[in-house]
């Protein structure tokens, strides 16, 4: 693997941060997408923007998990599209994870995004509500750590600002069915 060296506070620092501010942005968009393929274009755009991120401040694990984030959407789409089973598309996902876990390794820290992400991947599985939203604050938890570790800022605000949304959907959702 390629390493680049640590960077200090620097304007090339900011500039790196600003590119994971462009990921923040393009994602907090797709939710606002209409239909799947425009969310999961503006989705693509922000794992495209956190590729470039995490590459420039050497955070390769980050990286390649956002090349797998985008070949995972495009694997999910083809098998929604041609009606392919699931495990069509999780197979090769699953195999590129492992890939990844391995040629990344440094430490244990490099395999939170590649953990993070496979638990991010339930929703392709299953359809409950909650247990997608569960799942979801536990790999930007995940993430979170992650970033933090690796001095990726605008990382670190976008999972929280994702772990607090979900969160707070979580509990809106159970008042709204304890109501019923």
């Amino acid at each position: 693997p390629i390493h680049l060296p640590p960077i200090g506070v620097t304007h090339m620092n900011v500039f790196y941060q600003l590119i994971g501010l462009g990921a923040l942005a393009a994602m907090a968009l797709s939710f606002y997408q209409k239909g799947k393929r425009q969310i999961m274009l503006w989705q693509m755009a922000a794992f495209a923007c956190f590729i470039l991120h995490y590459g420039l401040i050497g955070a390769l694990s980050g990286s390649l998990c956002n090349v797998v984030q985008i070949i995972s959407m495009l694997l999910f789409a083809a098998r929604d599209r041609f009606h392919w089973p699931v495990l069509a598309a999780a197979i090769p996902i699953f195999l590129c994870y492992g890939v990844l876990g391995w040629y990344s390794y440094e430490s244990p820290l490099a395999l939170l995004p590649v953990i993070a992400s496979l638990i991010g991947m339930l929703p392709f599985f299953q359809s409950k509500e909650a247990v997608i939203k569960i799942a979801a604050i536990i790999s930007d938890s995940l993430w979170l750590i992650y970033t933090i570790a690796v001095h990726s800022y605008s990382g670190a605000l976008t999972n929280v600002l994702l772990i607090v949304t979900t969160f707070g959907s979580l509990l809106v959702g159970r008042k709204r069915d304890n109501a019923k």
